[in-house]
């Protein structure tokens, strides 16, 4: 087994010369460090520039010959002499790789923890529900993604991802056309990852097409593309969803006496994301403490008064939409 590790270990440490003399040679193929320079060359000034860069780069020398060199600054590395030479401003390039190294460990350590979550989920999703659609349609995307080459996705990405969507955002629109396609789309997507029967699906289709038809004018409407904010509609769809759910798994719709605390609770939490626009655009800790507390302590009193023999449902339903909408209100109005 030593053996094998020994051999393993020599022949990645040939493949690595090997790999460095070939991306060296390739270098010094790929441009002309004087280049700029040439055109101005019976300048004094631009021909004094040139000889120094020259002398700066060893650019006299066979190119070989500055890969031993620069081999010896790079095995220096060994035993922390590291010395990689300059870049053709006269700056370390030591120094530049470590900024530009603390920079891709941070995206390749965030890559792998997206990459880590999203596989876990998708893998144990698709184990549940083998061979069925779902399961299908995610392996050919992991064929297809495994398919494609980096270099080429990540140009694709930069491209319409970062460069034309930064052109498209400072004045955001969709077409009607561009609006009934997504929504087609997207409910397409969903009602094929759906389980269940035709009925189920198609339901899934229609329902994810009229809010995906809804929202894109609504979030164009709002500013969200340049500023992330989900608005009062949104807002207000989240917190009675999360009073429903309270009631729901307590003791049903059919109380009044717990419904309406909440019900009022919701209004209450839309009354004053209007009426805190400008306090919360600019809050300190005093201000949501305070907040906070006043917003338990209103609906506490709001489910024990109107409880009755249902107060514990009441108050935590109160309560829940209450920190709920109190919550998003302010990450909506610190994102306006």
């Amino acid at each position: 087994m030593l053996t094998f590790i020994l051999r393993r270990l020599g022949v990645s440490a040939i493949v690595l010369l090997l790999a460095s003399v070939l991306v060296y040679f390739l270098t010094t193929l790929s441009g002309d460090p004087l280049s700029g320079m040439r055109e101005q060359a019976n300048d004094p000034k631009v021909a004094a520039q040139m000889q120094a860069r020259i002398v700066a780069l060893d650019l006299d020398t066979p190119w070989f010959l500055r890969y031993l060199k620069w081999l010896g600054g790079a095995a220096g590395c060994v035993w922390g002499q590291c010395n990689l030479g300059n870049d053709v401003n006269g700056n370390a390039v030591l120094d530049q790789l470590g900024s530009a190294a603390a920079s891709t460990l941070r995206l390749v350590l965030l890559s792998v923890i997206i990459a880590c979550i999203v596989g876990i989920l998708v893998g144990v999703m698709t184990a549940i529900r083998q061979y069925s659609d779902f399961d299908y349609i995610i392996t050919f995307i992991a064929f297809v993604l495994f398919s494609l080459p980096v270099f080429w996705v990540a140009v694709l990405l930069k491209e319409y991802a970062a460069i034309n969507y930064n052109n498209w955002i400072a004045n955001p629109s969709f077409s009607p056309a561009q609006i009934v396609l997504t929504a087609i789309i997207l409910g397409l997507i969903v009602m094929l990852f759906m389980g269940g029967s035709w009925k189920r699906r198609l339901i899934s289709f229609v329902v994810v097409a009229i809010v995906v038809g809804v929202a894109m004018p609504y979030f164009t409407w709002l500013r969200f593309w340049q500023y992330p904010q989900m608005g009062p509609a949104v807002i207000a769809v989240v917190i009675l969803a999360v009073g429903a759910f309270a009631i729901q798994t307590t003791v049903g719709f059919k109380e009044r006496r717990v419904w309406v605390p909440a019900l009022i609770s919701a209004g209450l939490v839309m009354v004053v994301y209007y009426a805190s626009w400008n306090l919360l655009s600019a809050p300190n800790w005093w201000i949501l403490i305070l907040g906070l507390l006043l917003a338990i302590a209103v609906t506490w009193g709001l489910g024990v008064l109107l409880g009755g023999r249902f107060r514990p449902p009441a108050v935590g339903a109160a309560v829940r939409v209450t920190l709920t909408g109190a919550f998003l209100t302010i990450v909506d109005h610190l994102f306006v």
